[in-house]
């Protein structure tokens, strides 16, 4: 179950295609987000950070939220069980969430991008 639902929570609809075509997707899926995930934990690093668990969640396996408090406001990721030790360290603490949604988090990222920190 856990396996096509990280695949449907991605928005992929798999239902009727071979499963060597679903093992090809969900390797890719997960290296994505492998990546996303190590990225993410250097960010965690650089700024105040916490995680927040989700024990009323459908999505069991991705209960865990990672709140960077960045300059320009908080950017709050699901996290999956199986990469929780990138962020070993980070303290545990309360939802603050502040209502923001993907556009929004979108947006401070780009204003983050735009932000010059080298010579």
């Amino acid at each position: 179950m856990g396996r096509m639902m990280e695949l449907s929570f991605v928005g992929t609809d798999l239902l009727g295609v071979s499963e060597d075509v679903r093992s090809i997707v969900k390797a890719e899926l997960d290296n994505a987000f492998r990546m996303r995930d190590e990225l993410l934990a250097v960010l965690a690093h650089q700024w105040e950070s916490h995680l927040v668990s989700r024990m009323s969640d459908d999505k069991a396996d991705w209960a865990t939220l990672l709140c960077i408090h960045s300059p320009e406001g908080p950017l709050v990721y699901h996290l999956a069980d199986e990469r929780l030790q990138l962020f070993d360290g980070l303290p545990l603490r309360e939802s603050h969430w502040d209502g923001a949604l993907g556009t929004e988090r979108s947006q401070r990222l780009a204003r983050l991008a735009r932000t010059r920190r080298h010579p």
